[in-house]
């Protein structure tokens, strides 16, 4: 699922949004490839799509209370900002 070199396919919400968190995708689906695989799967079966369209243009790194990905991209934000501290 690869068709760009190490580029992982993500739905446009979620790659946007990993980016806005100041993530890596491509590391988070090599390192971390069933958790990525389900954030995947809960993105493109969200009923909230429209509101994270909206709330991406406004604010991308913003709340995501909503968001059925939020605490684990939550968690991984935290996650990677304490790697780089080790």
């Amino acid at each position: 699922m690869r068709p760009h070199g190490d580029f992982p396919q993500a739905p446009r919400p979620l790659a946007r949004r990993i980016a806005a968190l100041g993530l890596d995708i491509a590391a988070i689906a090599r390192s971390e490839p069933s958790i990525f695989g389900d954030l995947r799967q809960r993105c493109t079966t969200c009923r909230f799509l429209d509101r994270c369209a909206r709330d991406l243009n406004s604010d991308p790194a913003g709340p995501m209370r909503y968001c059925p990905n939020g605490e684990v991209l939550n968690f991984l934000t935290e996650a990677w900002w304490l790697r780089t501290l080790l």
